[in-house]
């Protein structure tokens, strides 16, 4: 990255933040959480954080947590952070082009959303009306058990 002033990456003082808002230490931790490891639960997040192992009681707090203007305030200004992170990332010479791709991927991604991926699927029915004797029933229907499950 360039040492340009007008280059440098946003800064968030989230202690100062979280302080002003009045976030307590576990909660504070319980938000980063969620911010640094979006495929985390509110529940495991808040469990790794507080004294309570009641899977219950941390859904009931986490959600009332998340609920709450001031954590609300505190996520949008981490997320606001990384989305000037992405576009300064994208046009950065000195970034590396896989990385400016994947930020422009991800602007594009986030504004015009994913590309629809087109599936098709086709499914066919085969109805066999066979006069035989049982056995040879019984023989031919065995026969096409192992050849659909091959």
């Amino acid at each position: 990255m360039s040492n340009n002033s007008d280059k440098q990456m946003p800064l968030l003082d989230s202690v100062a933040l979280a302080k002003s808002l009045g976030l307590r230490p576990k909660s504070k931790a319980t938000l980063d959480e969620l911010i640094a490891n979006p495929k985390i639960s509110q529940v495991d997040a808040y469990l790794k954080h507080h004294k309570t192992t009641s899977r219950p009681t941390a859904r009931a707090h986490a959600a009332r947590l998340t609920a709450k203007d001031n954590s609300k305030i505190y996520t949008a200004a981490h997320v606001g952070i990384a989305k000037k992170n992405i576009v300064h990332m994208a046009s950065d010479n000195s970034v590396q082009p896989a990385t400016r791709l994947k930020a422009n991927q991800d602007i594009l991604d986030r504004n015009e959303g994913k590309p629809t991926i087109k599936t098709i699927s086709t499914t066919r029915n085969l109805n066999i009306n066979i006069e035989a004797s049982e056995q040879l029933k019984s023989q031919f229907t065995e026969f096409l058990k192992q050849k659909t499950q091959s």
